[in-house]
């Protein structure tokens, strides 16, 4: 990625403010690639021009806190690093999304271990508060001050149902420390005195969300089944997919598939698959390092045979037309191959 430090008009964009890298992208996988230490792909699932921010602070090497925003639903594929637990504090008053096959409720945090790819689905206007916590660390404060042994898989189940208080004081603390003024987190004994807020307030959460609740069995196999979807249609980019061919690869009918991707990502499979091969002939185009003869190769290349409907495809979702794209490119990497 590129790192300025002043806002340019395109391509992504990070400065540092009191301790807190922000971040801007005007492009999901722009976005995705901003957070520090994790490995991430989104594809963005609704029209529109993309904007993404980031604001994410360290508190030495065992915590990491940040806020996301993105402007539009997206789908992303997240692993966070390894050693350490995350959690997702969806904020505000719009639906919170879903991880994996779970739902976000107004009442849950979402948490996963490091090292494990994770899905998330989220939807437009969405804001996040996440934080990052090295494993070891975590337990240990939990074992000092709730005096509890808590096995690392008490929090392997993707969303974690606390109380009301115990949530709303999470939420509220990391609300607060983003729109606190000049937070004095460059300042070794105010980061310590965060770090001890931080541990014993997610400490609490843990304590108090042992036992979530089940995730409903319908929607776990529609998940699954959106999921080997989505994988078989990835292995096989070079073939315009029909309905009729994934329900005879996965033993389905129609109106199974259509409930599946209605119910888990709010549209047709159709246009999923659409959606998805459209993320993939933007990331190419993106890429530093040119490997197709022009446009209308590459989509061929993901199955659209039909240019004009590509390009206006195209356009609906990601707001700039395919030349749009190439022409941002040559901005950003004015010595890659043409």
């Amino acid at each position: 990625m590129r790192w300025v430090d002043a806002p340019t008009s395109d391509g992504p964009q990070s400065v540092s403010r009191g301790g807190v890298r922000v971040a801007i992208a005007n492009d999901a996988d722009d976005h995705a690639a901003n957070l520090t230490g994790w490995k991430q792909a989104y594809d963005q699932l609704a029209p529109g021009r993309f904007r993404g921010t980031l604001r994410e602070f360290w508190l030495g090497s065992q915590m990491q806190v940040f806020e996301e925003t993105t402007s539009h639903a997206v789908r992303q594929s997240c692993k966070v690093w390894a050693g350490a637990f995350w959690f997702g504090i969806p904020a505000g008053d719009g639906p919170p999304g879903r991880i994996g096959p779970r739902a976000l409720e107004q009442n849950t945090i979402a948490v996963r271990p490091g090292g494990m790819e994770f899905e998330l689905l989220t939807p437009s206007l969405f804001r996040i508060f996440g934080l990052v916590i090295e494993k070891q660390l975590l337990l240990q404060h939990i074992a000092d001050t709730e005096h509890i042994a808590l096995a690392p898989s008490a929090l392997d189940s993707e969303v974690l149902a606390t109380g009301h208080m115990e949530r709303d004081g999470l939420e509220h603390t990391l609300r607060s420390l983003f729109e606190t003024p000049g937070l004095l987190i460059d300042r070794e004994q105010a980061r310590d005195a965060l770090r001890d807020v931080l541990l014993n307030v997610i400490g609490s959460n843990c304590v108090a969300g042992l036992l979530p609740p089940k995730a409903s069995i319908t929607y776990i196999d529609r998940h699954r089944l959106v999921k080997r979807v989505r994988d078989f249609a990835l292995a096989h980019q070079d073939e315009p997919l029909s309905i009729p061919q994934l329900c005879v690869a996965f033993h389905v009918s129609r109106r199974t598939l259509q409930y599946a991707f209605q119910d888990v990502c709010g549209i047709s499979p159709g246009a999923y698959l659409r959606i998805l091969r459209l993320n993939g002939v933007r990331r190419a185009l993106r890429a530093p390092e040119r490997c197709f003869l022009d446009v209308q190769d590459l989509a061929a290349q993901w199955g659209f045979w039909h240019p004009s409907q590509f390009a206006c495809d195209y356009k609906k979702l990601f707001g700039e037309r395919p030349s749009d794209t190439l022409r941002r490119r040559a901005e950003r990497f004015p010595f890659a191959k043409s």
